[in-house]
């Protein structure tokens, strides 16, 4: 194992950066939090909502009936979308 020494006062800037950008990254993330939650709706939420199956959703989805946006693992719905295929395929 290297050790390295460096001066206390540029540790201390050090630290203090990776605090800020810490920080920053949280804030950021919390926002994109409160983004998709007030204007996306999340796979397992809409199969509830809609009492659909995943698998109905995923046909959906495949047929270009209802569109999607996948992040990581995770399946998200604009509102907006949800509401113009309720319109178009639920309520008939």
């Amino acid at each position: 194992m290297e050790y390295i020494a460096i001066d206390k006062e540029l540790y201390n800037e050090i630290v203090a950066t990776v605090s800020t950008a810490s920080q920053e990254i949280r804030e950021e993330y919390r926002l994109y939090q409160e983004s998709i939650g007030s204007e996306w709706i999340e796979n397992d939420e809409l199969s509830r909502l809609l009492s659909l199956s995943k698998h109905q959703l995923k046909g959906y989805r495949g047929r270009g009936l209802l569109g999607y946006t996948m992040i990581g693992n995770k399946i998200y719905y604009k509102r907006r979308e949800v509401e113009r295929f309720i319109k178009r395929h639920i309520n008939k």
